[in-house]
């Protein structure tokens, strides 16, 4: 802390009471908002630092990291009910027409059914 009772962190400048000048303070804020800054002395809370000059949002930590939360966070989990009908559906229609055989398409003699095979 400077003695005209200011901080800076991350290019941003930050007002905080002068009673606090030449103390070690404990500086609590998001990596993604930095406009928020608490204040806290052995453990208490003391408030919140007034913003003087904010040149940056975010921390530098966390470059990039907010955009994949914000796609991540965009992308739920769907259901996707159409298909599993489709999916139902063929089923349904595969079970019931069993297997086709395509020798039995052939014409001439039909060949014993695959499931009736005499060894």
């Amino acid at each position: 802390m400077r003695k005209d009772a200011t901080i800076s962190l991350q290019g941003n400048r930050y007002q905080v009471p002068s009673h606090l000048v030449g103390r070690t303070l404990e500086l609590r804020f998001g990596p993604f908002d930095l406009a928020e800054m608490g204040l806290y002395l052995d453990g208490k809370s003391l408030g919140r630092a007034t913003v003087l000059f904010q040149g940056r949002a975010r921390h530098l930590a966390v470059r990039g990291l907010d955009s994949e939360l914000s796609v991540s966070a965009k992308a739920k989990p769907q259901i996707d009910f159409l298909a599993a009908l489709r999916a139902e559906q063929l089923s349904a229609s595969q079970q019931a027409l069993g297997r086709l055989s395509f020798a039995s398409l052939l014409p001439g003699p039909k060949p014993p059914a695959p499931d009736k095979l005499e060894v």
